[in-house]
């Protein structure tokens, strides 16, 4: 089993510090319950909504790197037309970096970060769509917004299963 780096076990104490609120959990037994949780874990990912922001993390890397390397072969592939401008490539670079941040939370269960990345990751879809109804990008923005929607509304179903889950165990 892999262990916590100084760095991660500082991620996991200020996220244990976060989430340590008897309203979150049910009871006190179930902040203690969590912590116990998240310091075994040594990195794996256990929760429902962390293995959620995992998966979106899987697909921030690779667009992150292919925007990073090759943008003009995924630009092509949405009949955006080619640029040799850095612009694209830092995004790329800011993709790769988000998608660290969610593998990150991912493995440390910071649920902070991961209900916040919720609400953002659903705006996305709110700022393409207004970017396309401006004219300022082309309608295939949308999907990549779609995408970030999907993922936001898998996350949260992932949290609302997981309170269910607690109600019925406190009742």
């Amino acid at each position: 089993m892999p262990t916590y780096s100084a760095v991660e076990k500082s991620f996991v104490e200020l996220a244990l510090k976060l989430t340590h609120n008897p309203s979150l959990n049910g009871t006190p037994n179930g902040a203690r319950q969590f912590r116990r949780q998240a310091t075994q874990t040594h990195g794996d990912i256990v929760s429902y909504p962390a293995k959620t922001v995992f998966a979106f993390a899987c697909y921030l890397l690779p667009l992150g790197l292919v925007l990073l390397l090759v943008p003009n072969l995924l630009l092509s592939l949405f009949q955006i037309p080619p640029t040799s401008e850095v612009w694209i490539r830092v995004v790329g670079m800011l993709v790769i970096f988000l998608g660290v941040y969610y593998l990150v939370a991912a493995r440390a269960e910071l649920r902070v970060f991961m209900i916040w990345s919720t609400w953002l990751r659903a705006s996305v879809f709110i700022f393409f769509g207004a970017f396309v109804l401006a004219g300022l990008a082309p309608s295939v923005l949308l999907l990549f917004g779609a995408v970030d929607l999907a993922a936001a509304l898998w996350t949260w179903s992932a949290f609302r299963k997981e309170h269910s889950i607690r109600q019925k165990l406190v009742a």
